[in-house]
């Protein structure tokens, strides 16, 4: 296969020689092998999907260096993955006291690993297989996330909850509109600077809602 033979050791997507074109001679490999690949932004050097039939990535994603992708996976649309994210494929099966854990075989998750549009996953997270990461996340670095999470959370250390990233009042409207299918990237554009500096609210949250028309 091409993308492990020669593109996957390709340079780093951010090496000052060339980075942009190893870049983009990865994605174009992972349009062939994934069930569904967007307009990715990155998928660095190293990630590893199996065979990557039943892997979906959504626009503006990435993917960083190292990572273990399992083939049963959805990334939604504009995810940040850090470096050597492990999402995991399969369990161990030990329910037989008599025979050793190494000779009772493993369990391949068949639920999807599912996670949602505008999450942010850290260096070193590891997910365990069938869990839903709701939209808008952050999973914060060295995270061990072993069950689903609800929108707009974020999760550290091993499962902790530490907080919602809005008031639960913003989170509920924001579930009504943040359609990131539909988000305008020329107004993100024009109005990056809004977004970057200013804290969402429930006074200025109508202003949010524009680019998403």
């Amino acid at each position: 296969m091409i993308y492990y033979g020669f593109a996957q050791h390709l340079p780093g997507s951010y090496s000052i020689w060339g980075g942009k074109l190893w870049n983009a001679i990865r994605i174009f490999c992972c349009r062939r092998i994934f069930k569904y690949c967007g307009k990715v932004s990155t998928i660095d050097r190293h990630a590893y999907f199996g065979n990557g039939r039943n892997v979906e990535i959504g626009d503006y994603s990435g993917i960083g260096e190292n990572c273990v992708i399992p083939n049963n996976t959805i990334i939604g649309r504009y995810v940040m993955m850090a470096p050597e994210v492990h999402i995991v494929a399969n369990n161990h099966t030990f329910s037989d006291i008599d025979k050793p854990m190494c000779f009772q075989g493993s369990i391949e998750g068949q639920t999807p690993t599912i996670i949602d549009d505008d999450c942010w996953v850290g260096v070193r997270v590891i997910l365990t297989p069938g869990h839903h990461i709701g939209k808008g996340c952050i999973l914060a670095a060295g995270a061990v996330v072993t069950k689903d999470v609800e929108p707009y959370s974020i999760v550290v250390g091993n499962n902790q909850f530490l907080k919602y990233r809005f008031d639960k009042e913003i989170i509920d409207e924001l579930i009504t509109f943040a359609d990131y299918s539909k988000i305008n990237i020329e107004k993100v554009k024009e109005y990056s600077k809004f977004i970057c500096t200013t804290e969402l609210t429930k006074d200025n949250i109508k202003e949010f809602r524009k680019f998403f028309e």
